[in-house]
C-alpha cells in the first residue's frame, strides 16, 4: 500500500476516534481492553490446562512403568504419600519456572518453549530429590525420573492440541498493527504474519509519524484497528521520532520494537540494562562454549541409540528387501563434515547397481532427460531410482542408518544438511558456520521445505542454526520432522 495511502487511512481513523463523544471513548476504550483481558485469560487457562493433563498423564505411564519393573514394591507404594508429594514438587517445579518466564502470558518460539519446559522439568526433578533426601524417602527412580522424562513431550503434544483449539475459536490470533516506513516495515509485516506458530496476524500497517507532527492517541487507534499488539518497525532509513516511544509507555500501549539487524543472532543475544534508559545486545556463541558443546554431544548419542534400538527391526526388514537384487545394503557418500572433515555418509541404497551405465543409456536415447540433467544434474524421474528406492527416498526411510554416523561422532541429529565438496563454494564465507558443528540427520532447512526452497535460503538457514543454537531448539526441529516426513514435503 502506497504511503500516502496509508496516511489517508490513518488519518480516517483518527477522525472518526475525533467525532466520538468524551464518555463514550473511555466506555469503548474500557470494554476493549476488557475483551482483551479475557482472550488472555482464555488462553493462559487452556495452556494451563494442558499442563496440568499432561502431569496426569505423564505421572500414570511413568507410575505403570515403575510397578511393571517392581520397583513399586519397594518404594512407591510403601510410602504413597510422600510419593505423592514428590510428584507435586515435580509439577510445582514446571508451573513455577514455566510461569515465571512467562509461557503463560507471552508469545515464544517453539524452540525457547520447549527449553523452558525442559528446564522447568528438570528443575522439578532436582526440587523432589532435595525433598525426598531430606524426609528420608527412598527415590523411586522410574516413576519419578520417567516422570520428569515423559512431561515435556506430553506438555508440548498437549500444548500443540490446545492452541489448535484456541484457534479455530478465534483466540490464539494476536492482531497486530506495525508501524513503521520503507521496506523494512514492509518485511517486518511479512516476517510477523509468517510465524504462525506465534499466532501474530498483521491488520493493519501504517506509517511512522513525523518527529514534531504530533502524536496519534495509541490507544484509539489500536482499538479502531482491533489491534492487541503495536510492533514498530524501524531502521536506519527510517528511524522513528524520539517521542514516540514515551508515549506508548504513558498510554500504556503494548508494544515491541523490531529493528533491523540483519546478520544479528536473535536467540544467541540478550538485553543487558545499564540502569538507564539505553540497553546493550550482547551476543553468546552456544556452539563455541565446551558446556553446551558437550550436552549436544550426549544428547545425540543417548537419543540415537534409543533411536537405532527402536528402528532396529525395521532397518532389518528394509535391509533385506534393498539386498534382493544381490546388491550391498548400505550407499556410502562422502560428503564434508565439522571442520572440514569428510566421511562416508551412510544410505540404505536407493538406486539399481548399474546406476552409471542404466543413466547414460538413457541420456543417449532422451533428448529431454539429456537436458534436464544437463541444468540442474538431476531427474525427476530417475531410471536408477528402484521401487523401494522411492519409497524410502520419500518417507526419508533411507536415512536411517545415518544414526551410525551420529555414534561415529561424525554427525548430530539435528545440523546443517551434509554437504559434498563442490558445494562449498556455494556457501561462500558463511562456510564458517557449517565447519562449527556436524552436519545433521534433519535440520532447519529440512523441516522448512527441504528441495522447494532455493540453495541461498538453505546457506541462510544453515548459518541461522548455527548462530542461534540452543538444546530446545534442537527439540524443536525433531518435533518437527515427523510432520515434514509424513507429509513429503520437499522430499526428493
Amino acid at each position: 500500500m502506497p504511503v500516502a495511502q496509508r496516511m489517508q487511512r490513518l488519518q480516517l481513523l483518527l477522525a472518526e476516534v475525533g467525532r466520538m463523544q468524551p464518555h463514550s471513548r473511555v466506555r469503548a476504550e474500557t470494554m476493549f481492553r476488557g475483551r482483551i483481558r479475557s482472550v488472555e485469560f482464555l488462553v493462559a487457562g487452556g495452556l494451563m490446562a494442558a499442563d496440568g493433563l499432561a502431569f496426569l498423564i505423564s505421572v500414570l505411564v511413568a507410575g505403570l512403568a515403575g510397578s511393571a519393573s517392581g520397583e513399586s514394591e519397594g518404594g512407591l507404594l510403601a510410602q504413597p504419600h510422600a510419593v505423592a508429594e514428590l510428584l507435586i514438587c515435580i509439577a510445582a517445579g514446571l508451573a513455577g519456572y514455566v510461569a515465571f518466564n512467562g509461557s503463560y502470558d507471552r508469545r515464544m518460539p517453539l524452540g525457547l518453549e520447549c527449553r523452558k519446559i525442559v528446564t522447568g522439568a528438570l528443575a522439578g526433578l532436582v526440587l523432589a530429590a532435595a525433598s525426598a533426601f531430606l524426609i528420608g524417602l527412598k527415590l523411586p527412580r522410574i516413576p519419578l525420573v520417567g516422570t520428569a522424562c515423559l512431561l515435556p513431550l506430553s506438555v508440548m503434544a498437549l500444548r500443540r492440541l490446545v492452541r489448535s483449539g484456541l484457534d479455530a475459536a478465534g483466540l490464539w490470533r494476536v492482531p497486530v498493527l506495525v508501524v513503521g516506513d520503507g521496506r523494512w516495515a514492509e518485511c517486518a509485516a511479512s516476517r510477523l504474519q509468517a510465524q504462525g506458530e506465534l499466532g501474530f496476524d498483521v491488520v493493519a500497517r501504517v506509517p511512522a509519524p513525523l518527529a514534531g507532527a504530533g502524536l496519534p492517541n495509541w490507544s484509539r487507534l489500536m482499538r479502531q484497528s482491533r489491534a492487541r499488539l503495536l510492533v514498530l518497525a524501524t531502521s536506519a532509513e527510517a528511524p522513528l521520532p524520539p517521542d514516540l516511544l514515551p508515549g506508548l509507555v504513558r498510554e500504556r500501549v503494548p508494544y515491541a520494537v523490531l529493528p533491523q539487524a540483519d546478520g544479528l543472532p536473535s536467540v544467541g543475544a540478550h538485553a543487558l540494562s545499564l540502569g538507564t534508559d539505553e540497553c546493550l545486545l550482547c551476543y553468546r556463541n552456544n556452539l563455541g562454549r565446551p558446556l553446551p558443546r558437550a550436552l549436544k554431544l550426549a544428547f545425540d548419542v543417548a537419543a540415537a541409540s534409543a533411536a537405532l534400538a527402536m528402528a532396529a527391526p525395521v532397518m532389518l526388514a528394509i535391509g533385506a528387501i534393498v539386498g534382493l537384487d544381490g546388491g550391498p545394503v548400505f550407499y556410502a557418500h562422502r560428503r564434508v563434515g565439522a571442520r572440514g572433515r569428510v566421511f562416508d555418509c551412510l544410505k540404505f541404497r536407493s538406486m539399481v547397481v548399474d546406476g552409471d551405465a542404466v543413466l547414460q543409456a538413457v541420456l543417449a536415447s532422451d533428448p529431454q532427460a539429456a537436458d534436464e540433467w544437463a541444468r540442474t544434474h538431476k531427474l525427476r524421474r530417475d531410471p536408477r531410482v528402484t521401487w523401494i528406492g522411492r519409497f524410502l527416498r520419500k518417507t526419508s526411510l533411507d536415512e536411517l542408518p545415518q544414526l551410525l554416523n551420529v555414534l561415529r561422532l561424525e554427525m548430530s541429529l539435528v545440523g546443517p544438511r551434509p554437504i559434498v565438496s563442490l558445494e562449498i563454494p556455494k556457501y561462500g564465507e558463511d562456510i564458517a558456520y557449517y565447519y562449527e558443528t556436524r552436519p545433521g540427520i534433519t535440520g532447519l532447512w529440512q523441516v522448512s521445505g527441504r528441495s522447494t526452497t532455493t540453495y541461498d535460503e538453505r546457506v541462510r538457514l544453515d548459518s541461522w542454526y548455527v548462530k542461534n543454537w540452543t538444546l530446545g531448539g534442537d527439540l524443536a526441529i525433531l518435533m518437527r520432522t515427523i510432520p515434514a516426513v509424513l507429509s513429503g514435503r520437499g522430499a526428493g
